[in-house]
């Protein structure tokens, strides 16, 4: 064997390799945070729009469950007046029984009689307007 020495390798190229594929990675790293970056700012848009969204919902349940209640108590009240209304014109017309026909020595003034007819009238009419204007108030407006 000869007491020669293998020959060197060229480093320089190695390196200028080594340095490049530095660059490379760097850049390419470079790419990733800018992905990053996006995506989170991404994602915290659309935290904010779920927030949003919920509150909206929250608010609209509320609402609803306000509407559903006033409703109910629109409708316990609307059967009030109607019970009221019908014991009222069932006394009327009693005493309009009793007045015309006599009975038991029970007569009243015919201006009594218009009054209490008048009253009966206008009572039907202005409770029926009351209760169906609270009853539908705002439906069909918009």
């Amino acid at each position: 064997m000869s007491d020669e020495e293998p020959p060197k390798p060229d480093y320089s190229s190695l390196v200028r390799i080594m340095k490049r594929q530095a660059q490379i990675l760097q850049s390419v790293s470079g790419v990733d945070n800018r992905a990053e970056d996006e995506a989170q700012a991404i994602a915290e848009d659309k935290y904010e729009d779920i927030q949003r969204q919920k509150a909206e919902t929250a608010g609209l349940k509320e609402k609803n469950r306000d509407l559903r209640h006033n409703r109910k108590l629109r409708s316990a009240y609307a059967k009030s007046v109607f019970c009221y209304l019908i014991w009222y014109s069932v006394f009327v017309a009693v005493v309009l029984v009793l007045s015309g026909f006599n009975i038991c020595g029970f007569s009243l003034h015919e201006d009594v009689l218009k009054f209490l007819v008048g009253s009966t009238a206008a009572a039907a009419i202005g409770l029926v307007y009351a209760v169906t204007n609270g009853l539908f108030d705002g439906v069909g407006k918009k």
